[in-house]
């Protein structure tokens, strides 16, 4: 129940600003009416002379480089940086950038010749010519500064009419025949025909501009773009926005194929690079690789060896005979020295001599036999015989001359063992040296033979990559092609002229309501009563709504006694009873000029008169004399206020204003109207035409601009403070209510002028408006709060 309560109260808040600005709609039809016819007029105008732009796209494809012959994935880029062990990969974002660069972007423009420009106006709309154009201008030099351009039209003849020159100021023309060099203001130039000259239309007007390079390089580089087609394809998708869509075909295509160009240069420049890396690295790895042989060569000279293995083979085996012949030797000697040993020692001599398996007898082998036959034979005779017997004796003389024999043959065996046994042991210490010495030399062998092989790898790996690369130099072809080509028969970019022309009727809808509520948003006058009755607390006698007469019929009694005018003075003039008791005396005062006020004095009494009242006009405002401009040479207040034989008979007009409204005129002006107004025959005036008539109503001067009006109100019943709409500052209220507060001027009164009939808060009868509404409307209270941050 509380939200419908909520909803109710804002629609009522809300209700009145809608009507505020449906009123103000209707007031303002006509606005609305013109806006929209010339708004829809622009807009039917603009649909035939806006200018034309097409829109063509081509999409590429930049491929796998398994694709393309079983190259690397980015061509000779990898191969320098496999050996760094580093890979590289497309991006399409990189790639698309790169297409709309300014390098490639120039290579197109100077291909294409885009630096000039043909344009023609056949009809309404101006349009790009490119491959229908019936001639192209060829210029002498390579650039230009600044734009420069001229007309250029087709006459009888074949002759081409030069006019128009950018760079003079002059009508200059030239007529030039075509393939003929020739100067003009724009430089030389030549006209060069081409196919279509002749079906040309003889008469129309050709603009040939010609930018500077780098300019139309900017201006076509912006009429470009290149993005990703989607997040899982390796496709770009290229566009070009244009006045001519065969030119902006031509432009993808050509920026494409700038792009390839690009691309294969990019690689062979790399390759190229990279090649004269691989043949300064073969160079250096060559001469190291020699460095290393020759290493190995001195390294087997100074040891002696061919075969590392081979050497080390052949001293194991010379060293372990060298071990067997000593440990021979040593054992020959040790049975020599036996024997020699056995043979000096003399309890032994009539025993044989040992016979040793182990030993070499060499040539005294027979003599120890003999010897040892011997011995048998004596002891076999001993057994016989005695030990001095003849023949024992003959036995022992034999035998000691075969010892002392055999004894010099062992001496000198062990003396030749010896010498052996030394000479075999040198043999031995020397092939054992030899066999403690292999490990260090196989360790440097080693080493030289690794190094020998890293540097052999690495010289074989560096010719392979050179062929590889100049396989790679061979193939011209990039990893990219274009998979759908521009149409070139685009439609133009622009929206339908129904749309227009919709577009257009809004505008010329919401242009005038923007203006009416900027207008009404940003107005600091008082627009309505209702906005009066709240910023005052002075009580509001009547409101009196805008009429559109002008002149001399600005008086009620001349029109319809129903208008709504003359109803609001009726209303006024009933009004008036309630100011307070014996109200005869009513000045009528404003602020400010232009608010009214003799307007109103003129109609309110002429109400006054048409009720049967006797009214008189007093104009006081002696400076301007308005109500007064048909009396100006006549004597009037100020011929009272001077004189003391003049009387009110004297001065008053009757019928001077319209019937049955007298009328005292200002007189003549007086070089000093305050002082005069202070005369005290002012007050004696005004008690004689109270006597006279049943309402005396005084024109005054703007409360603001003199003293005049204060003197007069002092003197006033009651004072009509006349408020008109749209022209009273809203700043002036508080003043006013001091005015009312402090009682300076009796019986203080405002009227509100000029008001809107169709918005009024009160109305007249006769199907007006009525509203009791004690608040500010939604939209007043937003202008006051935009007011205050406004002056802030």
């Amino acid at each position: 129940m509380q939200v419908h309560d909520e909803e109710r109260s804002l629609l009522a808040q809300w209700l009145p600003v809608l009507k505020r600005w449906w009123y103000m709609v209707v007031q303002y039809w006509y606005l609305f009416v013109i806006s929209t016819a010339l708004c829809l007029l622009i807009g039917w105008y603009y649909g035939k002379v806006r200018t034309q732009y097409f829109r063509e796209q081509a999409m590429m494809l930049i491929e796998d480089a398994e694709t393309l012959g079983g190259s690397s994935s980015n061509g000779a880029v990898n191969t320098l940086l496999q050996l760094n062990g580093v890979s590289a990969g497309n991006n399409l974002v990189n790639e698309g950038y790169i297409m709309t660069t300014r390098r490639l972007m120039r290579n197109v423009v100077d291909t294409l010749k885009l630096n000039v420009d043909y344009t023609a106006k056949p009809s309404m709309r101006r349009v790009t010519l490119y491959k229908e154009r019936p001639f192209v201008v060829e210029f002498a030099t390579a650039d230009v500064e600044v734009p420069v351009a001229f007309d250029a039209e087709i006459e009888e003849g074949g002759m081409v009419r030069l006019s128009n020159f950018s760079s003079k100021d002059n009508d200059e023309e030239i007529s030039v025949r075509t393939g003929v060099l020739i100067n003009t203001p724009v430089g030389a130039l030549r006209i060069v025909r081409q196919k279509d000259f002749a079906q040309f239309p003889k008469g129309l007007s050709i603009r040939v501009t010609r930018y500077p390079i780098e300019m139309a390089t900017d201006m076509f580089q912006n009429k470009i773009s290149a993005e990703p087609y989607d997040k899982n394809s390796s496709l770009l998708q290229l566009t070009c926005v244009d006045l001519n869509a065969e030119r902006a075909g031509d432009v993808l295509v050509q920026v494409f194929e700038a792009y390839k160009r690009d691309v294969v240069d990019n690689k062979n420049r790399v390759a190229l690079g990279t090649a004269h890396f691989i043949d300064e690295r073969i160079a250096i790895i060559g001469q190291e690789l020699g460095n290393v042989e020759n290493r190995m060569a001195q390294f087997k000279r100074d040891n002696q060896v061919v075969d590392l293995q081979q050497s080390a083979s052949v001293a194991v085996s010379e060293s372990s005979v060298a071990k067997q012949k000593a440990l021979q030797l040593e054992t020959e000697l040790s049975v020599a020295k036996y024997l020699m040993d056995f043979l000096v020692s003399h309890a032994h001599e009539n025993e044989v001599i040992p016979v040793l398996s182990g030993g070499d007898m060499g040539s005294y082998g027979a003599h120890i036999a003999e010897y040892n036959r011997l011995v048998l034979q004596r002891n076999q005779t001993l057994t016989n015989t005695t030990a001095s017997s003849p023949a024992v004796k003959q036995f022992d003389a034999q035998l000691a001359a075969l010892r002392s024999s055999i004894l010099s043959a062992v001496r000198s065996q062990v003396n030749a063992l010896g010498l052996e046994l030394r000479d075999a042991r040198k043999v031995e210490s020397a092939t054992q040296g030899v066999l403690n010495n292999a490990p260090l030399k196989e360790k440097k062998a080693l080493d030289i033979q690794r190094q020998q092989e890293l540097k052999n790898a690495l010289y074989t790996y560096l010719l392979n990559k050179r062929e590889e690369v100049g396989l790679q130099l061979s193939i011209n072809e990039a990893n990219v092609r274009l998979v759908e080509y521009p149409h070139r028969n685009s439609a133009p970019i622009y929206q339908p002229i129904t749309l227009i022309l919709l577009i257009a009727m809004v505008v010329g809808l919401l242009l005038p309501l923007i203006y009416l509520l900027l207008k009404d948003l940003l107005n600091n006058t008082i627009a309505s009563r209702q906005e009066v009755e709240q910023l005052v607390s002075i009580p509001v006698l009547g409101e009196i709504p805008h009429w559109e007469e002008k002149g001399a019929e600005r008086l009620i009694d001349k029109i319809s006694p129903s208008s709504p005018i003359v109803e609001a003075f009726r209303i006024l003039r009933f009004n008036l009873g309630f100011i307070g008791e014996n109200i005869k005396v009513v000045a009528v005062t404003s602020s400010t000029p232009s608010q009214g006020k003799t307007f109103i004095v003129s109609n309110f009494a002429t109400a006054i008169a048409m009720a049967g009242k006797r009214v008189v006009v007093i104009d006081t405002d002696i400076r301007k004399r308005t109500l007064s401009k048909n009396y100006r040479h006549v004597g009037g207040l100020t011929s009272y206020l001077a004189g003391e034989s003049v009387t009110l008979s004297d001065i008053v007009v009757t019928d001077g204003l319209t019937k049955g409204v007298d009328m005292i005129p200002a007189g003549l002006m007086p070089p000093n109207p305050s002082e005069l107004l202070l005369s005290p025959r002012l007050a004696q005036l005004l008690d004689e035409a109270k006597q006279r008539y049943d309402h005396v109503i005084i024109d005054t001067t703007p409360f603001l601009s003199v003293a005049d009006s204060s003197i007069v109100c002092q003197q006033a019943d009651a004072t009509i403070y006349n408020l008109r709409v749209g022209v009273q500052p809203r700043g002036y209220l508080p003043y006013l209510q001091k005015l009312y507060d402090t009682k300076r001027i009796r019986n203080l009164v405002v009227l509100v002028n000029d008001s809107d009939e169709r918005t009024a808060s009160y109305g007249y009868g006769y199907g007006y408006v009525y509203s009791c509404s004690q608040d500010l409307s939604i939209w007043e209270r937003i202008k006051q709060q935009l007011n205050k941050k406004i002056r802030r």
